[in-house]
């Protein structure tokens, strides 16, 4: 299959960018006469977690194009008011036409979910339990200070942890794959 190269939205002329998710730079002469070939542009991510970017110049500025979101803008649209572009399997390095869409805040962290890239719960870099000591902790019996106070940590932890604001993905991702298990 032959990838499809469209014009890089708001830099028309310029750039254009693939159903593949890569970037090119067409050829032309810079602002103060220099002449660029057409080159495919090197695209970035600074570690794992990062989205994929480019770095472009027009008139000796510089900028940063996400990958992603220049393939749904120029492959789908511009972006809809309050949506996000979703990778469909979690990959934030697959940005094939095909694997990305426009999508709400709460159906991209379903995905997150979905995928296990959420960090809620004890994936959270500032997670004081794991999941399994937070559903012990939800059935101690005794006062939210009490149990705070035997554990070290502040009564809005535990509150929190007692009232499922807390804690509460990984359970409700096991509920999830228990009520499809049973259909």
């Amino acid at each position: 299959m032959t990838e499809c190269w469209k014009p890089l939205p708001r830099f028309e002329g310029l750039y254009e960018v693939s159903d593949a998710g890569r970037i090119r730079r067409l050829a032309r002469f810079t602002h103060d006469g220099r002449r660029w070939r057409k080159k495919l542009l090197k695209l970035w991510n600074r570690c794992k977690r990062h989205y994929v970017s480019a770095h472009i110049c027009v008139n000796g500025e510089r900028s940063v194009v996400w990958a992603h979101i220049a393939v749904l803008e120029a492959f789908v649209g511009p972006r809809p008011f309050g949506a996000d572009a979703c990778h469909n399997n979690g990959n934030r390095h697959d940005n094939r036409l095909e694997n990305l869409r426009w999508d709400s805040r709460a159906g991209n962290f379903a995905d997150k979910v979905k995928h296990g890239t959420h960090n809620r719960g004890e994936r959270h870099h500032r997670a004081h339990f794991t999941d399994e000591e937070a559903r012990r902790i939800r059935d101690m019996p005794g006062t939210i200070g009490g149990i705070a106070k035997r554990l070290g940590v502040s009564k809005t932890c535990i509150q929190k942890i007692k009232e499922r604001k807390s804690y509460a993905v990984q359970e409700r991702q096991q509920n999830e794959i228990t009520v499809a298990g049973n259909a």
